[in-house]
């Protein structure tokens, strides 16, 4: 198998084990400290101090052409070193190596490659106490890149009419046992998420799905299942994957619904909820807004073209400025030919077109049933202006179940985006409540 160093700008750390001493190194006693001596080659090498733990060198690799990260240990004299990309993408999940944090020292300088070639260095002390992980995160040669960028997964599930893939986007260290996941609304993505995600994962492992039929998740073979039923079953398949008995739950408008069909059931994964703008008592004449340009089929010569049709039909979102809008545009488009359409498949519309009144009454019905059974925790997020979730609905929705908080996002209609950092403060606010 074919191994090649990470690129460009390394770095290294010294490893000691000393950090259970009150974090006091064994260089700052005259005792302890080593002796140079000259070698049978004339050049001065370093002897190890008496009580001071003999060290290796570990060199992190990438598999060629993989844009996941390996790492391989490697002898070299009596230090440890680590070298580190400078992208730093990370190191396995299997790998520890007990050390822990000093970093008492930091210092930097160059040297010398295998093949001559001059490279920045730079390193510090650490000592025993947790993973090599954690110091490389504390000393910010990892986290800074690794942990607000990206990765991508995706998750086989089952459907009446067969398998079909449900890809996702992963922020934060795939270690944490924390997990948020993330879900989006009817014709949106996983993208979405972006910057809460960024905001979030060095808290969490926030995980944010493409639903089937939205962005890089397969399409449906039969249009009838794109059901709440369906989502929450392959929302169950996402989590056994990620391999953690709790998570926490944030749900937009659809992604909201799933959360109540899944934290209502029981011996429910979900410890706490968030309901953005949707609730049990769904407001029909949204729906028929909505219904007006989802699954339509439009096409763009530009982005441009695009980016204003988004602010006509989604004015609701609030995005505050050209950018914004930009962005949530940017995410939801794909090129198709000498154009531009949305990343969804247009039969998620289908289930939508034989709703009448009549049939969300039996709906909401059977919804107010599984809110009315969830245990956790659980925030109500509404739009000021949101023509979806009424405000009796939402004060329906904290008098009973879960007794949900209602907090009003000012200036919004449906839904908020997260966009505003002081909307991703409320979710973190609530998160990190005992």
């Amino acid at each position: 198998m074919h191994w090649t160093p990470c690129r460009a700008l390394h770095s290294c750390l010294l490893l000691r084990s000393d950090f259970a001493q009150h974090r006091q190194s064994p260089l700052s006693s005259p005792r302890q400290a080593p002796v140079a001596r000259p070698n049978a080659l004339g050049r001065k090498s370093r002897t190890r101090a008496k009580n001071t733990p003999r060290q290796r060198s570990v060199v992190v690799y990438r598999r060629k052409h993989s844009p996941v990260p390996r790492c391989s240990f490697q002898k070299q004299d009596a230090s440890l070193r680590v070298h580190v990309g400078a992208k730093c993408y990370g190191l396995t999940d299997g790998f520890r190596s007990g050390c822990g944090i000093l970093a008492d020292r930091l210092t930097c300088g160059t040297s010398k490659t295998a093949q001559g070639k001059s490279r920045l260095t730079c390193s510090g002390l650490i000592a025993s106490g947790t993973s090599l992980h954690d110091a490389l995160r504390y000393l910010g040669l990892w986290g800074s890149d690794r942990m607000n960028e990206p990765t991508f997964g995706a998750v086989q599930c089952l459907s009446p009419a067969g398998i079909h893939t449900m890809r996702y986007t992963q922020w934060g260290d795939p270690r944490n046992p924390r997990v948020l996941v993330c879900v989006h609304g009817l014709a949106r993505v996983s993208r979405d998420f972006d910057r809460l995600a960024r905001a979030l994962c060095h808290q969490y492992r926030v995980i944010c799905p493409d639903v089937v039929g939205r962005g890089q998740s397969d399409w449906l073979r039969d249009p009838a299942h794109y059901m709440i039923h369906q989502y929450v079953g392959d929302m169950v398949t996402l989590i056994a994957r990620l391999d953690v008995e709790q998570v926490a739950w944030l749900g937009t408008s659809m992604g909201g619904l799933i959360g109540i069909g899944l934290a209502g059931l029981r011996q429910s994964p979900v410890s706490r909820l968030v309901i953005n703008d949707v609730g049990p008592r769904i407001e029909f004449s949204a729906v028929e807004r909505i219904l007006g340009y989802v699954g339509q089929p439009v096409r763009f010569a530009t982005v441009e073209q695009a980016i204003e049709y988004n602010r006509s039909v989604a004015a609701g979102f609030g995005m505050r400025d050209d950018t914004e809008w930009r962005e949530m545009t940017l995410s939801v488009l794909k090129a198709d030919g000498d154009g531009f359409v949305f990343h969804y498949d247009p039969a998620i519309r289908l289930p939508w077109q034989a709703v009448t009144p009549q049939v969300m009454a039996a709906a909401e019905s059977a919804t107010w049933r599984l809110y009315d059974a969830i245990g956790c925790p659980t925030l109500l997020l509404r739009g000021e202006n949101s023509d979806l979730l009424s405000p009796a609905t939402a004060a329906e929705m904290s008098e009973r179940g879960p007794r949900a908080r209602v907090v009003s996002i000012p200036g919004v209609g449906h839904a908020p985006m997260f966009f505003d950092p002081a909307q991703i403060e409320v979710v973190r606010s609530f998160l990190s409540e005992n």
